[in-house]
């Protein structure tokens, strides 16, 4: 069933059929059907199994605008401000205010909604009022980000969450650009323990080529304003010492509109939506309102035909430069190069596969087969 969906997804959504599909057809760029994110040129996904058994999959589409030529293209006013209008008809990072006063009333109150999938979608374009319906209650049971014990793993998840939720606010989609900064961290002193004939550790300190080890902090600054590209890189430059343009250093990338969510009282609330808060306690009522501002950073960046789609969590960010192409192809190559599924993980998805299809005649078996000499032999046919 999951390799029928991705099929699915990758041939009609995107318009690029696995290179395995009888759908895959060869052609000139302007002649290729679009999908949803424009005009397709080729994509690459891998999947990920997980230990709960849960499968998704991480994908990376090429669309007919390069990364670079978005990155070039993030100082000049003009294109910019089209570029912005093209990534907002694809991707999206908010939610109407009064969905997320709901959302922080039913969290604060303990309720569980129903799952989005078990919702039916509205056609997009005969029911085109109802299908926004649609895609603001899927992203609003799916698509926001709730802060986990996983939000504090690494380095970067001791302060803060890792994910960088909730993220900075913006009332328009626009181009930054950031500054990458250097910082020199700390300078250790490194010893070695000679271990003597008596057992005595006696710490000798290396030469000073050895003993030092600098670090740098990586950090970064946001510009107010992006700067001009170098001269090497553009057209008007020396084509006598420079005949190969340079490469673009600037890193420019594009900046999601979400905007912020005002107060309560700014809403237009029902009378049941005022009774449930007025119900809250003081402190709860405070908690809201503290949060509900911000709320639209925590919306994971979705597109609203993909996330009504399919009704389950999905994250559409887009590629507006180099260092972020290159980060996701690094970010999928462990994917790539990691088994697809554990040896460990996938006798279990046997089992519970095995035990869902033929129930408890299959109990015996697994009993039988359970003893080390069966399970090693197991094993070895399911390789």
């Amino acid at each position: 069933m999951f390799r029928i969906m991705v099929q699915n997804v990758f041939c009609i959504v995107m318009g690029t059929p696995p290179s395995a599909s009888t759908k895959k057809k060869k052609g000139v760029l302007p002649e290729r059907p679009t999908g949803v994110f424009g005009v397709p040129v080729a994509a690459f996904g891998c999947t990920e199994e997980q230990p709960r058994g849960s499968l998704h999959m991480h994908i990376v589409l090429w669309g007919g605008i390069p990364p670079n030529l978005l990155q070039a293209a993030g100082g000049i006013d003009l294109l910019k401000t089209a570029i912005s209008q093209a990534i907002d008809a694809i991707a999206c990072g908010e939610l109407e205010p009064l969905l997320h006063f709901r959302h922080l009333i039913r969290d604060l109150q303990g309720k569980t909604p129903t799952h989005a999938c078990l919702y039916k979608s509205h056609h997009p374009i005969r029911e085109k009022k109802q299908f926004l319906k649609d895609v603001q209650r899927v992203v609003n049971l799916s698509n926001v980000h709730r802060h986990t014990r996983t939000c504090t793993k690494g380095k970067h998840g001791i302060c803060s969450c890792r994910l960088g939720r909730p993220v900075h606010l913006s009332w328009k989609t626009t181009a930054k650009q950031i500054k990458v900064l250097k910082r020199l961290k700390n300078t250790t002193t490194v010893t070695k323990l000679i271990s003597k004939p008596d057992k005595t550790n006696v710490k000798v300190k290396k030469s000073f080529r050895e003993k030092k080890t600098i670090v740098f902090e990586v950090d970064f600054e946001v510009l107010s304003e992006i700067e001009a590209p170098s001269s090497n890189s553009s057209l008007l430059r020396d084509y006598s010492r420079n005949p190969v343009a340079a490469r673009e250093l600037r890193q420019i990338m594009y900046d999601l509109k979400r905007r912020p969510s005002g107060n309560p009282e700014d809403l237009k609330l029902s009378p049941e939506d005022l009774s449930d808060y007025t119900s809250l306690s003081s402190n709860y009522q405070q908690r809201l309102r503290d949060t509900l501002r911000s709320q639209n950073g925590m919306v994971v960046e979705y597109n609203p035909l993909v996330s009504t789609l399919l009704g389950w969590n999905t994250n559409v960010s887009v590629l507006g430069s180099d260092a972020q192409d290159k980060a996701a192809l690094s970010y999928l190559i462990k994917y790539v190069t990691k088994p697809p599924a554990e040896r460990a993980h996938s006798l279990s998805l046997l089992y519970h596969s095995r035990r869902d299809r033929y129930g408890h005649q299959f109990q015996k078996t697994a009993e039988r087969l359970s003893e080390p000499p069966l399970l090693k032999q197991n094993f070895k046919q399911a390789e």
